[in-house]
């Protein structure tokens, strides 16, 4: 009996050294981190938001907009060259010596086709006498305060004012991410006797609305500049043709004008 009590007091001191060890080591052993990168939220917004491998037609979507929608926009038109005028002469003669404003509401491109549905033209159907009282049309005076020649008298005011209707279908071709080359096309037709129905008093001459009538179709070609997108500015040339009516208040020939929009681009991701 004695000698099995020797036994286990010897087991005991011998096991629960051995065991304090084990544990003591057990205790002295750091855990190991382990660190995984992620992207903050901003690298993620980056990330997202630099284009990768842009197409030329996204690139301008992404400057010019999807869509864009014209608020407002005003422009100015005048005679470049007019080869049917009377006498012979030369046909940049008038250039500059005709002033034609348009005012527009609401044109809208959607892709890379346009409308402009509230385009009006405004001008005067100008005359003029030369020093000896000679009579000029409207053709030869060219505008509103011309200097052709010398001694020429302008005798038209803004009572002889003239209104067209002037809408258009348009195409564009980008050539980079704010500059498009444009195609377009319509007619234009003079509405004074629209005018001169809503202010019946506005002509004295009540003579001058039928005057002042005609009927034309236009073609031309021109360059959109959107560099400021809510700010696009039009340079075009177009071709106009008188179908009927009065031919000198609008004649044959190439007119240059220039338009400024106000507006409001309209960006979608143009790989959807």
């Amino acid at each position: 009996m004695k000698t099995k009590l020797v036994s286990l007091l010897l087991m005991v001191l011998v096991i629960a050294p051995m065991s304090m060890e084990a544990s003591g080591q057990q205790n002295t052993q750091q855990p190991q981190i382990v660190y995984v990168a992620t992207p903050t939220s901003m690298e993620n917004q980056v990330l997202q938001t630099v284009p990768q491998n842009q197409t030329l037609l996204e690139k301008y979507y992404s400057k010019s907009g999807t869509s864009f929608l014209s608020l407002i926009s005003v422009g100015y038109s005048t005679f470049f060259l007019l080869p049917n005028n009377p006498a012979g002469y030369p046909s940049t003669e008038f250039a500059g010596k005709r002033h034609l404003v348009n005012v527009e509401l609401f044109e809208w491109r959607a892709k890379l086709v346009g409308m402009q549905l509230f385009n009006f033209e405004i001008g005067l159907n100008s005359t003029c006498t030369t020093k000896n009282n000679v009579n000029l049309t409207t053709f030869m005076c060219g505008g509103p305060g011309a200097e052709y020649g010398k001694g020429l008298v302008p005798t038209s005011n803004y009572k002889d004012m003239w209104i067209a209707y002037k809408p258009a279908l348009k195409f564009y071709i980008p050539c980079s991410s704010w500059m498009a080359i444009e195609l377009y096309g319509g007619v234009e037709v003079e509405i004074t006797k629209v005018w001169d129905k809503i202010m019946p008093k506005y002509y004295e001459d009540k003579n001058i609305p039928a005057q002042n009538y005609f009927l034309g179709a236009y073609g031309g070609i021109g360059l959109m500049f959107s560099a400021l997108p809510a700010l696009p500015v039009e340079i075009k040339a177009e071709y106009r043709h008188n179908i009927q009516g009065n031919p000198d208040i609008i004649p044959q020939g190439i007119y240059v004008s220039a338009q400024l929009h106000l507006g409001a681009p309209i960006r979608k991701n143009a790989k959807k």
